[in-house]
């Protein structure tokens, strides 16, 4: 009878014994699994990102964007004569796309904001050029696939040492590949690239300040053939970010070779500050940061199309490390529509480092600059 006990009790775990059994193969033999990344940490011990495999798309409910700005000579031309932003961006709600093309030399913007028709609804507050897309279900867009994005026939693809980039218009095309070397340092945000505030894991951010990118631009039926530089974002969040601030953001590049992402978050209403960084790229390939960052607004440009005020001259303050960076825009009216914030500025803009103590030029540079959330001005009590 014991025996008989003993068995019934073997044949009744049988189910679950092989219910086990194939949870350890699935899990062991899943390329999910097999692939999945073991944490990386730099010689402080602290966890890192690994950039090198954060390429791929990333999952469905995070926010995920990639940012693209740079600069660009025309053939035999001494001086810069174009510059291009622009945004792929992936929601749980759908993608959406903004770019704008600037001529340099005139002061001319080229724009357009492309988005998948489940957004439509969120795009009732702002006007401007836009365009309704059918978002395709394809294999590229899975979590984990590799980077490939079509959005309405505008392309950001990785290759092999590479990027193809196309934004793809009747009027307007510019293309460019953009060059990724091995050797290329990354600007990991605060030193790790982790930086959410609550748990660092909620928001992955690093950028490649300066790809080299050759390509070509039709615009107004005039082909130009284009040769710069390439600054280069890739961020992920897992919170929706928070409506209610205002945030200011400037990416930098000298000309000494060092590189910088500076950027101060405010409470839209209060004005009080949430969080601030500057982290530091330098030429030898040394990373730094720090969080005391004092922006002073020095000239205000109004919009003629919303009456928006955006500050665009501003003196930044660095105490600790005794800089301080005076930023002009190349021109003043890069205003954009955007969703969730309605509009927003991003523009070219002319850098000078000076040592504040003395006032001596550390440096001359060149970046672009963030100004969101200043709409909400329109609404304050006078």
């Amino acid at each position: 009878m014991r025996r008989l006990h003993k068995l019934y009790f073997h044949l009744k775990l049988f189910p679950i014994s092989l219910g086990l059994l194939f949870c350890i193969s699935f899990f062991s033999c899943h390329s999910y699994f097999l692939n999945k990344k073991e944490p990386v940490y730099n010689e402080a011990g602290k966890r890192i990102l690994s950039f090198r495999d954060e390429e791929v798309l990333h999952t469905k409910k995070s926010l995920e964007w990639w940012y693209h700005y740079g600069y660009f000579y025309e053939k035999d031309s001494s001086k810069y004569d174009w510059s291009f932003y622009s945004s792929f961006v992936r929601s749980p709600g759908g993608r959406y796309l903004m770019y704008k093309i600037t001529n340099l030399n005139t002061g001319k913007n080229y724009y357009r904001f492309v988005l998948d028709k489940m957004l439509k609804p969120l795009t009732l507050p702002i006007s401007g050029k836009s365009h309704v897309f059918e978002s395709p279900k394809g294999e590229n867009e899975k979590t984990g696939a590799w980077l490939d994005l079509n959005y309405d026939n505008s392309i950001l693809k990785k290759q092999v040492g590479s990027y193809s980039y196309v934004l793809n218009e009747d009027s307007l095309v510019l293309s460019l590949l953009i060059s990724h070397p091995d050797s290329a340092k990354p600007l990991l945000l605060e030193g790790t690239g982790l930086i959410g505030r609550k748990h660092p894991q909620d928001i992955y951010y690093y950028s490649f300040p300066k790809l080299k990118a050759e390509g070509k631009l039709k615009a107004e039926n005039t082909v130009h053939d284009l040769k710069g530089e390439v600054w280069y974002d890739h961020q992920w969040v897992k919170p929706f970010p928070n409506k209610n601030v205002r945030w200011t953001w400037w990416g930098i590049t000298l000309d000494n070779g060092d590189a910088f992402n500076l950027y101060i978050v405010k409470h839209v209403l209060s004005g009080k500050p949430m969080f601030k960084s500057v982290t530091q790229l330098c030429k030898n390939g040394k990373t730094i940061f720090c969080k005391t960052i004092d922006g002073t607004p020095k000239r205000i440009w109004k919009s003629p199309r919303t009456a928006i005020e955006y500050p665009v001259e501003w003196v930044l303050d660095i105490p600790e490390w005794g800089y301080e960076f005076e930023i002009t825009p190349q021109w003043d009216d890069h205003e954009m529509p955007i969703l969730v914030y309605n509009y927003f500025w991003e523009g070219p803009c002319k850098v000078v480092l000076k040592e504040k103590a003395t006032g001596k030029i550390i440096s001359n540079g060149k970046g672009y600059q963030e100004l969101v959330g200043f709409y909400y001005d329109k609404f304050k009590m006078k």
